[in-house]
């Protein structure tokens, strides 16, 4: 994981063509990773090599951004309801600070520090991400879902996939709240990606689907008011691919920059 391999041969120019020697291989060291981050509140985070990117294994729970700016926080329903697309907020599983460790839940705008959409890989929106790490776009979720099985002719189809190869299973962690599924699974979390179901804040500020879903925002526009995102279900071995509202209140994951 996070190696190179590269493919060498010898030749010479000689009086009768090119002649060429054996081919070798060399595989590059893997950089060194740290297994933890730090966000500019002192939240620390797992990280976790997946294929050849490095994932918070954690939901982000940062109230600032990386120059210390605060986001807004918004607990009232009608307030989250009155939102346009372009408002940033966060808040807490169902206005619990008990629950920091759901994660926070944010808007789209305030997961992007109001940043346009990125669809590059790697991607480039820092947004509420810790230095050094980046709002993963919807071609870094594929690449993601692509190393853990999922055929790449699917990976940027909508709707349920990879459930023939337990691609959401492979994602989903143990911990609180727990999943309402088999846990013997042994392919439970062959990740490390340690996915909860933390649920989300709908865009009427309503709170959802806590021990069931879990949402994660993309760095990546669908159009003028919608984006990408992914989710997972209780129940179900695949993920989702969709777009939505941006409103709407979502988990973050961040990715390593290259």
């Amino acid at each position: 994981e996070l190696k190179t391999t590269y493919y060498v041969r010898a030749f010479a120019e000689t009086n009768s063509g090119t002649e060429y020697g054996n081919e070798k291989s060399l595989r590059t060291p893997p950089p060194v990773i740290d297994s933890t981050v730090t966000d500019c509140d002192g939240n620390i985070y797992k990280v976790v090599v997946i294929g050849t990117q490095a994932w918070m294994a954690e939901n982000l729970k940062t109230t600032h951004y990386a120059d210390g700016t605060a986001l807004p926080l918004v607990e009232n329903d009608s307030t989250w309801n009155a939102m346009i697309g372009d408002e940033r907020a966060y808040s807490w599983y169902e206005n619990d600070p008990s629950k920091t460790d759901y994660g926070a839940l944010y808007t789209w705008s305030a997961a992007m520090n109001g940043e346009g959409g990125s669809d590059s890989n790697p991607g480039e929106v820092q947004g509420v991400c810790p230095d050094g790490w980046h709002i993963p776009s919807d071609a870094e979720w594929n690449q993601m879902h692509i190393h853990l099985g999922m055929n790449p002719n699917d990976a940027d189809n909508i709707g349920f996939l990879g459930r023939r190869q337990r691609v959401g299973t492979k994602m989903k962690g143990i911990g609180t709240p727990l999943w309402e599924e088999n846990l013997d699974d042994p392919r439970l979390n062959e990740s490390g990606f340690t996915a909860l179901p933390c649920g989300q804040r709908s865009n009427l500020g309503i709170f959802q689907n806590g021990g069931k879903y879990a949402y994660f925002w993309t760095a990546t526009d669908y159009d003028e008011n919608e984006v990408w995102y992914r989710y997972l279900q209780s129940g179900s071995s695949a993920v989702l691919r969709a777009h939505i509202t941006r409103n709407m209140g979502f988990s973050v994951r961040c990715v390593l920059d290259d």
